[in-house]
């Protein structure tokens, strides 16, 4: 494993895994769940009268009881920094009739950081010198594989050379089951065990 700003990533054959980092992760234990339940208390406790946010780890049932992290409430977000500059990102999400988004950050061979916004409260594209916010279209209810290719993100959306990505963050509301970068599209089979949809 390689220590990066504080969280610790599984690389595998060209494969890093930030959640969950091994088939013996507790997730209830990993610092930015930690990090996020925190946020969410001092938040909830700033405004009693909202509603309320709240970072858990909880078995889904969908999925034999795994654990998964659910962000709930509309000031949940979990932050996982990373230094990793395979250009695959891959998140394994469960939709929940709710507006949820993705954010990362990368940085491109002009040594500028970019921030890309995905999220299903959009319909349109939006581009600023240093940020993009993109639509996402999710199948309702249920789980949902996504894999973007930030190399070709970079390219078409700031005419730059990706690099690497320093921040990954999801925020409410949804599950998450899986985060992990890769240099190439995998077939699961080629996927280590505990990163497999089909166990």
């Amino acid at each position: 494993q390689e220590e990066c700003e504080g969280v610790a990533m599984a690389a595998v054959d060209h494969i890093v895994a930030l959640v969950p980092q091994s088939e013996r992760e507790s997730l209830g234990e990993f610092p930015p769940v930690l990090a996020a339940q925190e946020e969410c208390e001092e938040l909830n406790s700033l405004d009693k009268m909202g509603e309320m946010s709240e970072v858990t780890v909880l078995p889904d049932a969908e999925l034999g009881k795994r654990q998964v992290i659910e962000l709930f409430g509309p000031k949940a977000r979990l932050e996982i920094p990373c230094r990793c500059d395979l250009p695959f990102l891959c998140l394994q999400v469960r939709d929940m009739n709710r507006f949820l988004s993705f954010e990362f950050h990368v940085v491109d061979h002009e040594k500028r950081v970019r921030r890309f916004t995905v999220s299903n409260r959009q319909s349109t594209a939006r581009v600023q010198a240093q940020a993009a916010s993109l639509p996402l279209e999710l199948k309702k209810g249920t789980w949902n594989y996504i894999n973007l290719d930030l190399a070709d993100l970079c390219q078409r959306t700031f005419g730059t050379m990706y690099q690497r990505t320093k921040l990954v963050a999801v925020n409410s509301t949804c599950r998450l089951l899986r985060v992990f970068f890769q240099d190439r599209c995998y077939e699961d089979v080629e996927l280590p065990h505990f990163l497999r949809v089909i166990k």
